[in-house]
């Protein structure tokens, strides 16, 4: 009997989380948002965002140090940090997609004027409100039953395959 649980837990669990997890997360590519009209910008970090750079982060990965020996458990997240940048891959702006932002502003420090090195803008900038377009929490709502029926389907499957070996 112990076989049998070593094997659902690391075959027919992990698929079934897997296949669920995968819907999920192209509802989420599906719905986030893409950069219109030009095929890259330079962000503030002097990076380039390029179009669909935010869906193809968009990732379905294990949560190794969170899963046990009979819990396992699946993240939908988006890459963001420092190990991305360098590949391009970078979407640290989806948080501020995903919940919006406060408006704010940004005044200049000693008494310098705010600039891009090009471009002077005086004293003080108003930073206008964005509001939150939640492209992740919208694919788990609409998919979750989906998802769960997929997960569902899938187990009942891959123990009746396991049983029958």
């Amino acid at each position: 009997m112990l076989g049998f649980n070593d094997r659902l837990h690391q075959k027919v669990i992990r698929r079934g989380l897997v296949a669920g997890g995968q819907l999920i997360r192209n509802q989420a590519r599906a719905n986030a948002p893409v950069l219109k009209g030009v095929e890259h910008i330079t962000g503030p970090r002097n990076d380039q965002h390029i179009r669909g750079q935010l869906k193809r982060a968009i990732v379905l990965k294990y949560d190794k140090p969170e899963s046990t020996k009979f819990v396992k458990q699946y993240v939908i997240a988006v890459r963001h940090g420092k190990k991305f940048q360098a590949k391009n891959m970078d979407a640290y702006y989806w948080y501020m997609l995903e919940f919006g932002t406060k408006g704010h502003v940004v005044k200049a420090v000693d008494a310098q004027v705010l600039s891009d090195g090009s471009t002077a803008y005086g004293m003080r900038a108003r930073i206008p409100a964005q509001q939150a377009n939640p492209f992740m929490r919208n694919a788990f709502n609409v998919t979750q039953g989906d998802a769960f029926n997929v997960v569902r389907y899938s187990w009942g499957d891959g123990i009746a395959a396991e049983l029958a070996k």
